[in-house]
């Protein structure tokens, strides 16, 4: 069971239950709602609204359990009561970011308020993504890179905690033979005010990636997640790739590719806090510049809590096996619909 799950539901004209866009009373899904099995109404975030096509929705389900869960979506009704679209992310997430925009600022979704904007050139916006829209940064600049705009954090906190997730889905072009590839990086410098940094290897190990974890702000690491021999992301294909770094667990730590534990690590050195520092997030680039991602990212998380396996494998399965994670029914009339999801 998986509580306060973050699923996806997919809509679209010509669907078995009959979904049609024409049955909404407000534009951009403005009247859907979702509900649980009792009738209470659930937090949601339209993603994606494509009326011509598929629209994506987030949805806050309470229990997520294989075969058991069911949900309810309602529309056509003009005075539906409001959402906080925020709370989907509420469990846990410090930081949601889907990466659809067309143009930088890249809003953050979780209401910590923390946005990337855009630096340097060759960044592409809005590119298919494996949720809605992704960046694209395979023609960019070396030194191209989205960073956030609170380097003081007085809003936010990505950091300072023991246990972190970080997630992000993927789509690279290639493994660098030399150099490497930041997906994700909070540091000033390579030796001072460094907290964490996710990479892809380089040499011997080209593609496989890394989640690197300081406490004490220097470059030398007290948590390496990943390098393991099968910690190798999908090439030119989308791929969720998930760090996890559980301080309780016998200061152990994890990496998945594709729902799929790849690595698990020894004791760690150290069960202290992630240092708590004032760098901005770097995506795209290491904080300097020069080791670019060359592919496109989307679907950027990061959680104060060690996520389980489980909710690892339904993250990806619900975005990348959607026919397997829920399926559609209908009730009452062609203004509402059934979804089992687990």
């Amino acid at each position: 069971t998986r509580a306060d799950f973050p699923a996806l539901v997919r809509l679209s004209e010509g669907s078995p239950v009959g979904f049609s866009y024409a049955d909404c009373q407000k534009t951009q899904l403005g009247d859907l709602r979702f509900a649980d099995e009792n009738g209470n109404l659930l937090a949601s975030e339209v993603d994606t609204y494509n009326p011509n096509g598929e629209s994506l929705v987030w949805v806050k389900v309470p229990s997520l359990s294989a075969g058991t869960t069911k949900i309810t979506a309602y529309y056509g009704w003009a005075l539906a009561p409001s959402v906080d679209a925020t709370n989907v992310w509420s469990n846990g997430y410090v930081g949601v970011w889907h990466l659809g925009e067309s143009a930088a600022p890249m809003a953050e979704a979780s209401g910590a308020g923390n946005v990337f904007s855009a630096a340097g050139t060759g960044i592409g916006f809005a590119a298919t993504g494996a949720v809605g829209g992704a960046v694209d940064f395979s023609s960019a600049g070396t030194n191209a890179k989205l960073t956030s705009t609170d380097p003081s954090e007085s809003s936010t906190g990505y950091d300072g905690f023991a246990d972190i997730t970080v997630e992000a889905w993927t789509y690279q072009t290639e493994y660098k033979s030399s150099g490497t590839a930041y997906i994700l990086a909070k540091r000033q410098g390579n030796t001072s005010d460094a907290s964490y940094t996710l990479y892809l290897n380089s040499g011997n190990n080209a593609g496989k990636g890394i989640f690197s974890i300081s406490t004490k702000g220097t470059s030398a690491p007290d948590a390496i997640v990943g390098s393991g021999a099968n910690v190798l992301p999908t090439l030119n294909d989308w791929c969720h790739q998930a760090y996890v770094r559980d301080a309780s667990d016998t200061k152990k730590a994890y990496a998945f590719i594709d729902g799929t534990q790849k690595y698990a690590s020894g004791t760690l050195t150290s069960t202290d806090s992630i240092y708590n520092g004032t760098a901005v997030l770097t995506l795209g680039n290491g904080h300097s510049g020069g080791s670019l991602f060359n592919g496109l990212i989307d679907e950027l998380r990061i959680s104060n809590v060690a996520r389980s396996a489980d909710w690892i494998k339904a993250s990806h399965d619900t975005v990348a096996d959607s026919a397997n994670f829920a399926t559609f029914s209908r009730v009452r009339s062609n203004r509402s619909e059934e979804r089992r999801v687990g």
